[in-house]
């Protein structure tokens, strides 16, 4: 799975659009029917919004396993909502750990 964006290249434009984003995990949340990660990359962050009844089962189960700096890359669609703590969300399609820390 290649990168197509980085999070400075999230824009609104964007909304509703597939894209591939890659980085360090910096925080993980799991609040029960919904997960979040903090994605970190070179040039900030992007956050990864999973709830339950959005996302594969696969997913829901792979985030739990993450620990702070593994590697992964996230395919997901971009949601811009005011919810969100930067603006705007990935909601995940699929999640690849490239390396554990």
């Amino acid at each position: 799975m290649y990168r197509t964006h980085y999070s400075s290249q999230i824009t609104e434009e964007l909304n509703g659009k597939k894209v591939k984003v890659a980085g360090w995990v910096y925080e993980v949340k799991d609040l029960g029917g919904i997960k979040f990660v903090w994605l970190r990359d070179r040039e900030g962050i992007v956050q990864i919004t999973a709830p339950k009844k959005k996302v594969n089962e696969e997913i829901f189960l792979i985030i739990p396993k993450l620990n702070s700096e593994d590697v992964v890359a996230v395919e997901g669609v971009v949601n811009f909502t005011p919810k969100a703590k930067l603006g705007f969300e990935i909601i995940p399609e699929k999640i690849e750990i490239l390396a554990k820390a």
